[in-house]
């Protein structure tokens, strides 16, 4: 039967602004049964003092050439402003809350108020969204000059549904959405078990890794913890830095996910979690930047990997067995701009994760911080 909570049709940011700004517009009616949510809803943005009575809330606020804030809250009794950056399942594009804090604090009817922030996002949060809130937090710890902000959170669907939850039963609709944003929140939970394979009986026959961004990030984070993901350390070679878990689509909509260990001016070295006509593999890749120059490194490297003790023993005891679907390869692709080192097919890993889950993630632990040491003596530590 088709779900009648219409939050299930239309579950997109302009509709998660709306219930944003409905709940809000209750601040300034005392008499509703949801004025204390509106009130505790504002006080998790903004410090609320006894003198703000009143707000007043405007959505798609353009700032030519600034972009367009989300939500803008104005809290005149006390000259504050609230900008929110809204998200579902999308991070922040370049800067976009800075570029809004500019442009207000630049603003002629805003002169003098003070600016607070809001990154919201309900979906889960990957390592660029955390990126977000250490970046800013960074810059209000030390006092940036060129940073114009009170104060910057960053508030996830867990903590609004604990929220929302607090008032279930006073509203119909609003029972209607936490119910929505709880099967939101689960959705991420279920999908994102890299070791077991879709719920929908479309695609129940794959793994959620090969289908889902989350998967992938999960099993990447579970086998390099965010302890060696230093946030402040900044990559010159790349847009990404080093141990940040990443994700693209290929052309026909599969997700992939990088991680970037070592990175030269020339090249990246990474590893790729990806899904090809075998099912979903792990590979570890060398990517050079320029297509046209030559790679003479890439044999040297490859030499590393196949030398590595783990890997010899895998190739080994899949050649004692004459299989043909190897699950560890070293193929030599040393004509390819992107080309494989290593390439791990995961059917039978996952399959039997309970069993040998722990063994593989320490095989991969050990095969990279190997390889980044012989890497590091023969052509030095990332420039």
């Amino acid at each position: 039967m088709e779900s009648t909570n219409f939050f299930e049709h239309n579950n997109d940011e302009s509709c998660q602004d709306a219930v944003i700004c409905w709940i809000l517009s209750f601040y300034n009616d005392t008499t509703s049964k949801l004025h204390n949510l509106a009130k505790d809803l504002l006080a998790s943005f903004v410090p609320l003092t006894p003198t703000d009575t009143t707000i007043e809330i405007q959505t798609q606020v353009s700032l030519k050439p600034n972009g367009r804030i989300d939500i803008l809250i104005i809290l005149p009794d006390t000259k504050k402003l609230v900008i929110i950056e809204d998200k579902v399942y999308a991070s922040e594009g370049y800067k976009q809350i800075e570029n809004y804090i500019e442009g207000v604090s630049q603003h002629k009817d805003y002169q003098g108020y003070k600016i607070y922030a809001v990154y919201f996002k309900t979906g889960f949060y990957y390592d660029r969204d955390k990126l977000v809130a250490h970046r800013y937090n960074k810059l209000l710890k030390n006092h940036d000059k060129n940073w114009k902000c009170e104060e910057f959170k960053s508030i996830g669907g867990k903590a609004f549904l604990e929220l929302l939850q607090k008032y279930k039963g006073q509203d119909a609709t609003l029972d209607m959405y936490i119910e929505h944003l709880d099967k939101l929140i689960n959705w991420y939970v279920d999908y994102g078990k890299f070791q077991e394979k879709c719920k929908d009986k479309e695609h129940s026959t794959e793994w959620n890794i090969s289908k889902e961004f989350i998967a992938q990030h999960n099993l990447m984070r579970a086998i390099f913890p965010e302890e060696k993901w230093d946030r402040d350390k900044e990559n010159p070679n790349d847009e990404h830095q080093l141990y940040e878990v990443y994700s693209k689509s290929n052309l026909d909509g599969r997700p992939w996910t990088h991680m970037i260990i070592l990175s030269k001016k020339e090249y990246n070295i990474f590893w790729r979690i990806d899904t090809d006509k075998k099912g979903p593999y792990l590979s570890l890749r060398y990517y050079k930047r320029d297509k046209k120059a030559p790679h003479p490194q890439y044999s040297a490297y490859r030499d590393i990997v196949t030398k590595l003790d783990i890997v010899k023993d895998a190739l080994a005891k899949q050649d004692k067995k004459n299989k043909k679907d190897k699950n560890w390869e070293c193929p030599n692709k040393e004509h390819c701009r992107e080309a494989t080192l290593l390439h791990i097919h995961l059917n039978d890993i996952l399959t039997h994760w309970a069993e040998t889950g722990d063994a593989f993630i320490e095989k991969i632990r050990k095969i990279t911080d190997d390889f980044i040491a012989q890497a590091n003596k023969q052509f030095g530590e990332t420039d």
